[in-house]
């Protein structure tokens, strides 16, 4: 049993947020066994519905599958003919009307007919080879994207164009996009990073992770019928020591979406000179908030999408998620380094540099190589040892 009292704030004190929440559930636990009282749980919520007819499906393909590398050694060329064959078969199995009107739906929706799609389906569902390309699977991306385009109202054009990356759910999207974002140099160490909140309280120690260094500035919402950004708390966003805005939208803890005029705020100063700010809006709750303003659709050029499929499809233990951004994305107009943000990219790489040993050939000969040897002096390297940057000298 947990301990209470100072030894247990002690304890408390060196625990991440998921850690904290477990050891207080614990608490509440000791305590309705002590007094015979039920626990309430309102920590990391977990859906309390199943989508079963769609598990049925999946796990009958994955039947299917085995079936089909059983028969053909995976022959792409007969998975279609054998799929269907297959569905015919088990059409009395749960879960079979249900797959088959799902290929009929991809089929006459989403321009992926049988041959297209039956192959590459059953060879992932079966797990044996790594995905191609990593970042998602192409027949996977055209289903992800058609129902994100119907969750946050895309026009055509940008669903068409918008890129999607498979992450194990939306708390390691924004890790894997942060991570990405230190990486290029689109952030690093003194930026401000302005965050709505009240907010997912994980995301607080992941963004201002001490290894990022990057500076956290709270705008906090007002909480009315509606949650709002105030004029005044929105204008923190024209000040360009403000590289970046997170925001949960339907909000988590706050469980309803912002205000048109919060998100028409944030678009007015964007649109009104902020134009290198980057968005990151983690739509989570979005299928729950039928017809709310979201960001990916009001600024899609500025604005990366992190979802997940955990809550509407009822598949937290899953950890299905997905990072979106428009095909003309700002980022890849910073990339392309125009002369202020080359200048940005030059101190943060030259920053770094100043810590690897001038005698690493894995980082420095390339470097050389290149023609981008910073002008910078570099230490020596330390024994082999305690080198961590475990290259081949």
């Amino acid at each position: 049993m947990p301990s209470s009292g100072i030894a247990g704030t002690r304890v408390a004190e060196g625990l991440s947020p998921f850690e904290l929440k477990d050891h207080l559930l614990a608490l509440a636990r000791e305590t309705a066994v002590r007094d015979s009282i039920p626990v309430l749980d309102a920590g990391r919520g977990n859906p309390d519905w199943v989508a079963l007819d769609a598990r049925r499906g999946f796990f009958l393909l994955g039947q299917c599958a085995c079936d089909w590398q059983a028969t053909t050694g995976g022959d792409a060329g007969r998975a279609s003919s054998f799929l269907r064959a297959w569905l015919t078969h088990h059409a009395g199995s749960p879960g079979a009307a249900w797959l088959a009107g799902a290929l009929d739906w991809a089929g006459e929706h989403l321009g992926l007919p049988d041959q297209a799609l039956a192959g590459p389906m059953l060879t992932a569902v079966l797990g044996g080879r790594y995905p191609e390309p990593p970042a998602i699977l192409p027949w996977v991306e055209t289903v992800c994207r058609a129902h994100l385009a119907s969750v946050h109202a895309w026009p055509g054009a940008l669903a068409a164009g918008t890129r999607l990356f498979a992450t194990e759910g939306a708390s390691a999207g924004i890790v894997h996009l942060f991570d990405a974002l230190g990486a290029n140099g689109l952030l690093g160490a003194g930026d401000t990073v302005a965050v709505v909140t009240p907010i997912f309280t994980p995301y607080l120690e992941i963004v201002g992770a001490p290894t990022r260094g990057l500076r956290l500035l709270p705008l906090p919402l007002e909480i009315a019928a509606t949650p709002q950004l105030a004029p005044a708390t929105v204008a923190r966003l024209r000040d360009p020591a403000v590289r970046a805005l997170v925001v949960v939208n339907p909000g988590n803890p706050v469980a309803r979406a912002l205000d048109a005029a919060s998100i028409e705020g944030i678009a007015a100063i964007v649109e009104g000179g902020r134009d290198d700010l980057l968005v990151i809006s983690d739509d989570v709750y979005g299928p729950l908030a039928p017809g709310y303003a979201a960001l990916t659709t009001r600024l899609p050029r500025n604005t990366f999408g992190v979802f997940s499929y955990s809550k509407f499809f009822g598949a937290t233990g899953w950890r299905l998620g997905l990072v979106s951004m428009a095909q003309d994305h700002v980022a890849d107009r910073l990339l392309a380094a125009p002369p202020e943000h080359g200048a940005r990219l030059s101190r943060h790489v030259t920053a770094a540099w100043a810590a690897i040993p001038r005698g690493c050939r894995s980082w420095s000969g390339w470097w050389r190589r290149a023609g981008a040897w910073p002008s910078t002096t570099l230490p020596a390297c330390p024994p082999r040892n305690r080198c961590r940057w475990r290259c081949s000298r």
